[in-house]
């Protein structure tokens, strides 16, 4: 359940354990319901610790309603439904599964799942409010947000299985909370747009630096100025070469102004989680039964190709020599062609998926120069392959 009073007790709990300067603590490494300690045992023990800890957390108020946090506004520039996104679905369509209730649109699926009339309707709700940093972590500053106004806090499940690629700075969502993609990379939120990465390999730019190559905080608030795919295009490119400055502003999140906010919507947040709570019934119905159609289908699949001990490739030799697959996983693309002479060992025969990763197939020193002749009878585009099934044959 997200709870902003939570989630603010915590980083006054963080500020208050900063300012003790407690020895042996390296830091603190906050989410969105609680934050861990990492220490040294040889400066201070755990049972020291936890006891300061306590004195720290009792020194707060009892109340998290008379709270200030220093922050900052910050506009990122958003294309809303965007060629990336969907090609990175497509994918997942081809080399993973072809039908869930999130399928062929994330969008479509967060505007049912949240009682919506449409993607658009969703897409609005996503832009119209700003959004609160509740923490930043998991890998390369990854931020964790939600919209501000609860009525605009659509919910989705995530992706199951996950992709084997995100574009960077893909935004999506899973349970209330959404995530800004800082590199490209494996994931399951359901995505809805793109951005701007929060995240600057190299430090590059006003707004970050080689020490602090992040630019989010916990409550910081977030902006969104929607633009189309060819301006993000060019923004992307200033972005990299380090030229692109962000629209900062200093700010101050209250507790006491979100409370009296939330009590003057309470009856419209009702509403609308009312229906949310129906929509999201219905969608997790659908999946249910999805789901176990694929998966049936999935293990149909698997089942004869074991029963198959005799597979062949595509010419009928079954005594040619091969490269064989690695590991068990999807076929994503195929890299060659029957006649293709090889290089070099390092040529790419086979890209495999597996476990959110991509698996290149290389040749080998012992193909260069030699032909392809044919292809495993599992390695189609989209099939699945198992550890040791033929993939390629050669001349």
């Amino acid at each position: 359940m997200l709870d902003f009073a939570i989630r603010a007790r915590i980083h006054a709990f963080e500020t208050e354990v900063r300012n003790r300067a407690i020895p042996g603590v390296w830091f603190l490494a906050p989410c969105i319901r609680s934050t861990m300690v990492h220490f040294d045992p040889l400066v201070i023990s755990q049972a020291s610790l936890l006891a300061t800890l306590v004195e720290a957390e009792v020194a707060l108020p009892a109340s998290v309603e008379s709270l200030e946090f220093p922050g900052r506004k910050i506009t990122f520039p958003v294309v809303l439904d965007d060629k990336w996104n969907r090609e990175a679905l497509e994918k997942y369509m081809r080399s993973i599964r072809d039908r869930a209730v999130y399928l062929p649109s994330n969008i479509e699926y967060l505007a049912r799942n949240n009682g919506l009339k449409s993607a658009q309707d969703a897409l609005k709700k996503l832009v119209e409010t700003d959004w609160l940093i509740l923490g930043v972590g998991f890998y390369l500053a990854c931020p964790f947000l939600v919209p501000i106004d609860p009525r605009s806090r659509l919910v989705g499940q995530k992706m199951n299985p996950s992709r084997t690629f995100t574009p960077r700075g893909a935004i999506g969502i899973a349970g209330p909370v959404a995530a800004i993609y800082p590199i490209e990379s494996p994931g399951g939120y359901q995505l809805y747009g793109r951005t701007l990465p929060p995240w600057q390999t190299w430090g590059k730019g006003r707004d970050f630096s080689p020490e602090s190559p992040w630019l989010l905080r916990p409550f910081d608030q977030v902006a969104w100025e929607i633009v189309s795919e060819e301006e993000y295009a060019q923004l992307e490119t200033r972005f990299d070469a380090g030229q692109y400055a962000f629209k900062i502003e200093d700010t101050m999140f209250s507790m006491a102004d979100y409370a009296t906010f939330i009590d003057s919507i309470a009856d419209e947040v009702k509403e609308f989680k009312i229906r949310q709570a129906q929509g999201a019934v219905s969608e997790e119905t659908r999946e249910r039964e999805l789901f176990a159609q694929w998966d049936r289908t999935r293990r149909a699949e698997l089942e004869a190709r074991q029963q198959d001990a005799t597979l062949t490739d595509t010419t009928g030799d079954e005594s040619g020599e091969h490269v064989a697959s690695s590991l068990s996983a999807h076929v994503w693309k195929i890299k060659c062609a029957v006649g293709d002479v090889i290089q070099s060992a390092e040529h790419v025969l086979v890209v495999l998926e597996a476990m959110k990763t991509e698996v290149n197939i290389e040749a080998g020193e012992e193909f260069v120069g030699r032909r392809v002749k044919g292809f495993g009878r599992g390695a189609k585009e989209g099939s699945s392959v198992s550890a040791g099934e033929p993939l390629v044959y050669f001349e």
